[in-house]
């Protein structure tokens, strides 16, 4: 992902929109929140707590998505991870002689893939681990729909999997 601190002041904006709306939401729709928490903090309070976290979130989609479209911004410095949240490359596809391929740069919420952000040619270092993996980064190419929905597609079966597991541990529990 392309994030830089030239976006903060962006992504602020973003977190001061969204909890506009949030506080304007809190007084139209009257939500409250979670149990307690609208009574700990006030309705209009938590309208602005809800907001702001989804406003930061839409800004920083928005720039990395952007960032990621645009030819003339360059490949993702780097791939990180907080808690499973942030981007991660998925995939190998288009093997060449050299040892790179394709691989596809995913948003992802608690190790799920949300969405593609972007495409590389990488080689892979020899001496990676799991925990520091080193891309050498030779192209950005754009994101392909069959990406997408391989990815939403293997998505789908490993939620209808747990789903059926789920049942089957329902269904012995009583």
């Amino acid at each position: 992902m392309n994030l830089q601190w030239k976006h903060l002041p962006l992504i602020l904006l973003g977190g001061l929109v969204g909890a506009g709306l949030g506080w304007l939401g809190s007084f139209l729709f009257g939500l409250g929140g979670p149990n307690g928490l609208a009574s700990l903090l006030g309705l209009h309070a938590v309208g602005m707590l809800f907001g702001s976290i989804g406003g930061l979130g839409f800004a920083v989609v928005t720039i990395v998505t952007r960032a990621a479209r645009n030819p003339k911004v360059g490949p993702a410095r780097y791939f990180m991870q907080i808690n499973g949240t942030g981007s991660m490359l998925l995939g190998e596809a288009e093997r060449r002689v050299d040892g790179s391929y394709v691989t596809t740069e995913w948003f992802t919420i608690l190790f799920f893939p949300v969405f593609p952000v972007c495409r590389y040619r990488v080689t892979r270092h020899p001496g990676a681990t799991p925990f520091h993996t080193l891309y050498t980064i030779h192209e950005k190419l754009p994101v392909l729909r069959q990406d997408a929905k391989r990815g939403y597609g293997i998505g789908a079966l490993f939620l209808l999997g747990f789903l059926a597991l789920a049942y089957a541990v329902a269904k012995d529990g009583h």
